[in-house]
């Protein structure tokens, strides 16, 4: 569910299968849209309550059996999202079913923008943005401690609102799953998530990956936050990908191209460094191990 940074978007546009009004809710402007499906800002004539609601774009041909399998394994993991623990910084999903044979599921619905682009305004400092993947890493965590992977962390999964604080959304229907199951990368495709933020172990399509790997895309948004490019940069999606897969990690600290930027430390080096090992084992065990080493170089 990956809420764009169109919030003056005019209302209902772009769809034309999906009429002003989808079942009980009145449709009142379309937030975001990505492969699977489109979220509106929408009204539940149940309750009057306003929700984010996202309606799947159907993938298969109507009416065949293709299209009633896709649709209940949409449902299904949008049910299985609803089951994560509630945290202040994990978007709540409220319910899940089909209209028409169209799934759908609604959700908390947050006024924010990407880190992306709260991480551009002059008044967010370094210690700012730091402070602010710390909390996405304690988020992170309580999710992992329920048995939840989240696979496709990247900045439009990360809204940080008016006070900023910072929702993590869009737990991937194939990336919900118990960790002692692991997860296997086959489904996730290159086209699921930014190249740079995904694991080399996901890159690589091996059988298992666990929590390092969202400890890696951590490492992706650290290294972001202090230098505002990823830790991988080639001229092609191959060679990047040829990168994150074989090459070690820089230091932030060589890469910083902001002229005045604040200097990185060796300590901050040392922690994206670690969050960043090709090896999934030499990596932070947890994503609250992440937070309480930026804990510490906070103070």
């Amino acid at each position: 569910m990956s809420l764009e940074s169109s919030l003056g978007r005019p209302s209902v546009s772009g769809d034309s299968n999906l009429p002003r009004s989808f079942g009980r809710f009145r449709l009142l402007r379309e937030i975001g849209r990505g492969a699977r499906g489109i979220v509106y800002q929408s009204m539940d004539a149940r309750d009057g309550k306003t929700v984010a609601l996202k309606a799947m774009i159907p993938q298969k041909p109507p009416g065949t059996p293709e299209a009633a399998a896709d649709t209940k394994a949409y449902i299904l993991a949008a049910r299985l999202n609803a089951s994560l623990p509630r945290h202040p910084s994990l978007v709540e999903v409220y319910e899940a079913d089909e209209i028409d044979g169209r799934g759908y599921f609604t959700m908390e619905l947050i006024q924010g923008q990407p880190i992306s682009t709260w991480e551009r305004q002059e008044r967010v400092t370094l210690r700012d943005r730091i402070a602010l993947v710390r909390a996405v890493a304690l988020a992170l965590d309580e999710a992992h401690r329920t048995g939840f992977l989240h696979s496709n962390i990247k900045p439009t999964n990360v809204l940080v609102d008016g006070k900023d604080v910072p929702h993590l959304t869009d737990f991937r229907p194939d990336s919900t799953t118990k960790l002692e199951s692991g997860l296997s990368s086959t489904a996730l495709g290159l086209s699921r998530g930014v190249l740079t933020y995904l694991s080399p172990e996901q890159l690589m399509n091996q059988k298992h990956i666990d929590r390092r790997s969202d400890v890696y895309a951590l490492g992706v948004m650290l290294f972001v936050a202090l230098t505002g490019r990823p830790p991988f940069k080639a001229e092609s999606t191959v060679k990047t990908l040829i990168c994150v897969m074989n090459e070690p990690a820089p230091r932030p600290s060589s890469c910083v191209e902001a002229p005045g930027a604040p200097a990185i430390d060796g300590k901050m080096d040392a922690i994206v460094l670690r969050a960043l090992s090709k090896d999934p084992a030499q990596r932070h065990p947890s994503a609250q191990a992440v937070a309480d080493e930026l804990a510490k170089w906070l103070g």
